[in-house]
């Protein structure tokens, strides 16, 4: 047995160290376990793996044009900075695995606004025109 196991097993541990064992050690019961860690049920090594998806420098051009949105007064929005979402402009979650993350903006009256869908304006969220001045390579 291992040091560990060695008041559980008095007779061998205390023998092969030359040690007197304790009164006590003979009345504790042998209870044989294994010198390494012990394995986890299959349950407790189970554990939520998010797959990377493939890395992205640049967010994906959801549409090269903005898009229209009614908006209410002092509510939080989160934008779409991936490009990946199906609900656009806002955040569906696709950017999981990514290194990408949402934009929380909140208005500050009830107007429609003209959210970026190309995901290159220099303000996030707010188209600015960028879409008009990209490349037709960009993605």
């Amino acid at each position: 047995p291992c040091h560990r196991h060695m008041y559980q097993n008095p007779g061998r541990g205390f023998a092969r160290l030359g040690v007197k064992p304790p009164r006590m050690a003979f009345k504790t019961a042998f209870i044989p376990q294994p010198c390494e860690m012990p394995t986890p049920s299959p349950h407790a090594t189970k554990r939520h793996v998010t797959k990377r998806k493939p890395a992205m420098k640049l967010p994906k051009i959801a549409q090269r044009s903005p898009i229209r949105t009614r908006v209410e007064a002092d509510k939080s929005y989160f934008w779409c900075s991936c490009g990946l979402s199906a609900n656009q402009p806002f955040c569906d979650g696709s950017h999981k695995g990514t290194d990408f993350a949402p934009v929380k903006w909140t208005a500050t009256e009830t107007k429609d606004v003209f959210f970026c869908a190309c995901k290159h304006s220099a303000d996030p969220v707010i188209c600015d025109g960028t879409h008009a001045k990209l490349d037709a390579e960009t993605t």
